[in-house]
């Protein structure tokens, strides 16, 4: 799942997850939009934070 669609779902904010992964809301904000690609150890506490609802492969398009 996109981290824009993740997201979307009710309940979810960038301001929660950004909290949660201890980074900027902007940072997040900037992922959600494609601006940025996080790095590895951010890939990895999304893909912890969101229960594995946001994958690193979902960063670069990949298929699981």
């Amino acid at each position: 799942m996109k981290l824009a669609a993740y997201l979307e779902i009710e309940g979810n904010s960038a301001s929660k997850l950004a909290e949660a992964t201890g980074v900027a809301v902007s940072t997040i904000t900037r992922a959600a939009k494609g601006e940025i690609t996080p790095s590895r150890k951010l890939m990895a506490l999304i893909y912890e934070k969101t229960d594995g609802h946001v994958t690193p492969n979902d960063f670069w398009g990949i298929a699981a």
